[in-house]
């Protein structure tokens, strides 16, 4: 017979596009879930960012608009009024500055003009240090600032103040003479002057309404209360026209600086005050931690390259942070779908193939049982042929020649009953149990009924039915199909006198057991037996080939295969056994009677 290999290559090709497509869909589907869990991982990063920028603009926001507001002349540096020779006019005669003391986060205030003189409040002239110590300020202090005055003027110059404040931020209103500071002494002069500050200040701010009005609030709060102080000291005001712009936190290097241009009596400076970011930036990560552990702060100078939702309002800085990766190996409900999904797929194309492959095995037998009794049938058949015809033309003259030729007609047509019989019964199983017709009966009546078509088939094979049974055997009760036990029996004789025909002793043993709660009907003979290879296929149905036919014993190799099926069909069981002696021996168990004792 020829191998299947379309129906297996069919369905080789169906199941790699099957594996194909659903490799597709796979990889597809948990590219869309990372995506997904990309985005809400990005879009919670975000909003912890918000939160985050939130709560430090709230943090900052005070002390920007607090160093915002402070007028020019906090920032000019202190001088004894009786040993002043500074010819700035600004600068004459004003302790005021010492009235105003850098907050924690400043590390100190300056000025510095196009002479790239560095002054600061916190750092009077040193001939001025006694009159700064009488008002309020001690020596340490005036040091410490001294230092830091030196280390910004190392590493900050004034064209780079003036580089990074750009020309937008000096109000063009400095030529005109109402937005002046005339010197009055009413601090309501001044409003015109901070409330151009304020609106042309903080351009971080844009982007947050909330806050913009908050911090002109407080720059508002602020230069009143430095306008108030004012009012209440002894120190006079300048005697020059002032004109301040914005001021913006700008990056030199490493340093954070909150500076704005100013233009006193026609000369160009920049004031401002130098951060102490170090501490800013702890101060900072301390308020979020809980939110943004993982914090990172860009640096912004001029058009940021960050999100400018990441901005913060007060301070050129964009909060960055690394979102954390979603886990991968998370059972969600889209993977365990999938897994279903291939498992499907799995036992789907399992099933298939066990299928195909009993299909395929099934078609093979039916060809090779079809084969087997197109050979079984030819012989008798041309037997028939061949003495029916002699019979029918008289050629058989002798008396005992024709009883010779109708014995041998009446054999062979047994053996074609018994075959067609065979092929009856295993079809009606087919198609589906059906109840036995069950009798009561002792096991010597059941012997006695069949043991003469069993010592007919032995004769006929030219070798000799034993039977072995006891008393307690003989007298057992049995509750089941009498004609299936006979045929099944009779098949395990047939065969035996088929196959051990030339054994020594030429006998078919018949051994009769009650064991427990079955009875045992043991058939042996003392032939070749069966191979442990063959073994395994012996109550396969259509197990013999027309090649196996034409060279073994007749046969198509339904008997066992029928006699297992009849055997579970009466609750019993039928299995091969070892022969210590050598041969074939096939048990038959089968349940006694309950009333047997």
């Amino acid at each position: 017979m020829k191998r299947p290999w379309h129906i297996w290559m069919s369905y080789g090709l169906s199941l790699v596009v099957a594996l194909a497509a659903m490799a597709w869909l796979t990889v597809s589907t948990l590219r869309v879930e990372r995506s997904e869990a990309a985005a809400r991982t990005g879009a919670q990063l975000d909003a912890r960012i918000r939160l985050a920028l939130w709560r430090m603009d709230t943090r900052l926001t005070p002390l920007v608009a607090q160093e915002m507001a402070r007028p020019y002349t906090a920032f000019v540096a202190f001088s004894d009024p009786s040993a002043a020779k500074d010819a700035r006019p600004a600068a004459s005669g004003n302790p005021w500055p010492l009235l105003s003391q850098p907050s924690e986060y400043v590390l100190l205030n300056f000025e510095v003009g196009a002479d790239a003189n560095w002054r600061s409040p916190q750092v009077p002239d040193p001939k001025s240090w006694q009159v700064a110590a009488a008002n309020g300020a001690t020596i340490a202090g005036i040091q410490a600032s001294a230092e830091r005055l030196n280390e910004l003027r190392g590493e900050v110059n004034y064209r780079d103040l003036i580089e990074r404040l750009p020309e937008g931020t000096l109000p063009a209103a400095a030529l005109m003479p109402g937005v002046a500071v005339a010197q009055t002494g009413d601090s309501q002069k001044s409003q015109p002057q901070a409330q151009q500050s304020v609106e042309l200040g903080l351009p971080f701010l844009a982007a947050n309404d909330d806050l913009v009005r908050r911090q002109r609030a407080l720059t508002m709060n602020n230069r009143q209360e430095f306008a108030q102080q004012r009012a209440n000291s002894a120190a006079p005001e300048p005697s020059v026209e002032v004109a301040e712009g914005a001021s913006r936190a700008i990056w030199i290097g490493d340093q954070l600086v909150l500076a704005h241009r100013v233009i006193a009596g026609g000369q160009l400076i920049v004031q401002g005050c130098w951060l102490d970011w170090k501490k800013l930036e702890r101060d900072l990560r301390a308020e979020v931690a809980d939110v943004l552990p993982e914090l990172e702060f860009a640096r912004v100078n001029g058009s940021p390259g960050v999100d400018s939702t990441h901005l913060l309002a007060t301070l050129p800085l964009a909060l960055t942070a690394r979102a954390s990766a979603p886990a991968s190996r998370e059972w969600t409900p889209l993977r365990v779908a999938l897994v279903l999904a291939w498992a499907g797929l799995a036992l789907a194309a399992s099933a298939i193939a066990l299928l195909l492959t009993g299909v395929v095995a099934l078609s093979t037998r039916r060809e090779a049982f079809v084969s087997a009794v197109t050979h079984e049938l030819r012989t008798p058949l041309t037997t028939f042929r061949m003495y029916a015809g002699m019979l029918e033309d008289g050629m058989v003259a002798s008396e005992s020649d024709r009883k010779s030729y109708l014995h041998t007609l009446r054999v062979e047509a047994e053996r074609l009953s018994h075959l067609v019989e065979n092929v009856l019964s295993y079809a009606r199983l087919e198609r589906g149990p059906r109840a036995a017709a069950r009798e009561r009966f002792t096991v010597g009546a059941l012997l006695e009924r069949m043991q003469p078509r069993l010592s007919a088939r032995a004769a006929e094979a030219d070798m000799q039915l034993l039977v072995q049974a006891d008393a307690r055997a003989l007298a057992a009760l049995l509750c089941t199909d009498p004609l299936a036990v006979e045929q099944i029996v009779f098949n395990l004789v047939d065969n035996a006198c088929k196959y051990a025909s030339a054994a020594e002793p030429r006998t078919v043993e018949l051994q009769v057991v009650v064991d427990g709660g079955q009875l045992k009907l043991r058939v042996r003979d003392h032939g070749p037996g069966i191979a442990a290879r063959d073994r395994r296929r012996l109550f396969r149905p259509f197990s013999k080939s027309a090649e196996q036919a034409a060279t073994s014993a007749p046969g198509v190799g339904l008997g066992l295969a029928l006699c297992r099926r009849l055997a579970r069909q009466l609750r019993g069981e039928l299995n091969y056994e070892s022969s210590p002696g050598g041969g074939a021996s096939f048990c038959l168990a089968l349940p006694l009677d309950a009333s047997t004792g």
